[in-house]
């Protein structure tokens, strides 16, 4: 997996979560600037389900609101939001740190990552990528 996939995964996994990010997002990320497929569907989806005035867009929500339109992509965004959500990705790795730290008697730092971090180099990505093309 390349280091645009894996912020793709991450920021779209992070809109799936039940935590909300998306105004991190707005107005900076656009749909076409996922070069997954998949991921570049389901971020309209949820943009379009904002602009709705959709407090949720987890899996379920955009199922309920979109039906068998979107039973193809169901599991993946179950995938995504399950393994690539930000703010479990976090809890997940500072809790290594931790258990590492308090078994070989070290001291490194846990992770002080924001999500919007993620979103400023997805966007660098774009703009590099741009430059090249």
């Amino acid at each position: 997996m390349t280091k645009r996939q894996r912020i793709e995964n991450i920021i779209v996994g992070t809109l799936l979560d039940l935590e909300d990010h998306y105004d991190d997002c707005r107005g900076y990320i656009t749909d076409d600037m996922f070069r997954d497929e998949t991921n570049r569907r389901i971020y309209g989806l949820i943009t379009k389900m904002k602009d709705e005035g959709c407090k949720h867009t987890d899996p379920c929500s955009i199922f309920d609101r979109f039906g068998e339109d979107v039973a193809d992509i169901v599991a993946r965004m179950c995938e995504l939001c399950s393994e690539f959500s930000f703010e479990s990705r976090k809890i997940r790795y500072n809790e290594t740190v931790f258990i590492s730290n308090s078994l070989n008697g070290t001291e490194y730092p846990v992770t002080n990552i924001e999500f919007i971090d993620y979103v400023r180099r997805f966007i660098n990505i774009q703009i590099e990528d741009e430059k090249r093309n």
